[in-house]
């Protein structure tokens, strides 16, 4: 379940309903560039994006009735979760709010989808999930207190996908081998508001080791992502053309206080020919209950800078995945090659609250950036420092 549990007692409740939930949380930060931004952004970075700036990152509210873990049986559930705030301009779903507002504060849906447990098929049953959901691929998500950073990773930025509407399943093949199918319109569109009217898939696998302390997870989102009427800078039309994001995410856990986890990346769009590939090496060490030390060191390729953007404007990148004109910009011209790399540190507190708030968690950081062409402060540098932190409440 995303987001923070309800504060609600069922007792002995054996109904289908006992695990019903709503709860929320609002996420605000601040990431400040003492090095100095380019085109009035942190370049490299999305939900950050805007320096020296406090932010309503997130303002969301889950209602939930997850599906039972243990279930050997039918079982069914939902999940829906509005979100409002700066993240937005970067999830939107064509056709969903896409256009309600031009504030730098949005209104979008993270997830709308019913839920199915369904035992009929290989070893423990698939699990399904029908509607509007989050990217699975990557370490990283779109729920802020499910990462380790106030920022995030160029993986997550530029080398996934966001959201989808469509099916995505997860069958339990054996106690060790999970498979991953789905279908769906495509990154960030709907059926009723396809940007190139393609559908687009899921394939992959996953294992679970060592008694669960070693997961290891293969996920591969493919199909037609270029709005209509794209052409290649040969003058070729290339709205049908594939693209294909993948991510290994292995996640192992240590000890009790110590996990190690690593993020592998490969992106290619056959239109463009333009690749992106990297690796982000995660470390969390827990010194208690309250306190985990946080470190990421990453290292990735955008062999074209095709992949990677800053949109400065508030309608910038849905206009961008819609083919609009739009004020977006590439770290250099079509066709030249720049690695990133970043190394992030920082540590994740969090308070219990008294009822009815759940908990405050705090998250600060000190990134440092690099990238073989000069894209930080305005074009005079390679390398950027950025200083920030964000405050999450839970209710």
């Amino acid at each position: 379940m995303m987001g923070s549990a309800a504060r609600a007692d069922f007792g002995s409740d054996t109904s289908w309903w006992k695990s019903f939930a709503i709860s929320g949380y609002a996420d605000a930060g601040i990431m400040g560039n003492p090095t100095g931004s380019t085109g009035g952004t942190n370049f490299g970075r999305l939900f950050d994006d805007r320096p020296n700036k406090p932010e309503l990152n997130q303002l969301s509210v889950l209602v939930t009735r997850p599906l039972d873990p243990n279930a050997d049986d039918f079982d069914y559930g939902f999940i829906f979760q509005p979100m409002f705030g700066s993240d937005a301009r970067f999830t939107h779903l064509l056709g969903v709010f896409t256009h309600a507002t031009s504030d730098v504060n949005q209104f979008t849906i993270i997830e709308a989808d019913a839920l199915m447990h369904l035992p009929w098929t290989l070893g423990g049953g698939t699990d399904v999930k029908i509607g509007i959901f989050p990217s699975p691929l990557s370490a990283e998500t779109t729920v802020p207190s499910n990462n380790p950073f106030f920022s995030h990773s160029y993986i997550f930025n530029f080398g996934v996908t966001v959201a989808h509407t469509g099916a995505f399943t997860v069958t339990h093949a054996t106690p060790l081998i999970d498979l991953y199918l789905g279908i769906d319109a495509g990154n960030q569109t709907t059926p009723w508001h396809d940007n190139n009217g393609s559908a687009a898939g899921w394939a992959g696998l996953g294992l679970n080791l060592l008694g669960g302390n070693l997961t290891i997870t293969w996920l591969n989102h493919f199909g037609p992502e270029n709005p209509t009427g794209t052409l290649s800078p040969a003058g070729t039309l290339v709205d049908d053309s594939w693209r294909s994001e993948s991510t290994i995410t292995t996640v192992y856990k240590y000890n009790d206080n110590l996990t190690f986890t690593t993020d592998l990346n490969y992106a290619h769009d056959n239109g463009f020919q333009a690749s992106a590939y990297g690796i982000a090496q995660y470390v969390s060490y827990a010194v208690n209950t309250e306190l985990t030390l946080q470190a990421r060191g990453e290292v990735w390729r955008d062999d074209k800078s095709f992949f990677a953007a800053a949109f400065p404007g508030n309608l910038d990148a849905v206009n961008a995945l819609q083919g609009l004109p739009n004020g977006s910009f590439t770290a250099a011209p079509f066709g030249t090659g720049v690695t990133y790399a970043e190394l992030t540190l920082g540590f994740n507190y969090k308070k219990s609250l008294p009822d009815p708030l759940g908990a405050i968690l705090i998250r600060p950081e000190v990134r440092y950036d690099h990238a073989t062409t000069k894209i930080f402060n305005n074009g005079r540098n390679n390398d950027s420092v950025t200083i920030g932190a964000d405050f999450i409440l839970s209710f």
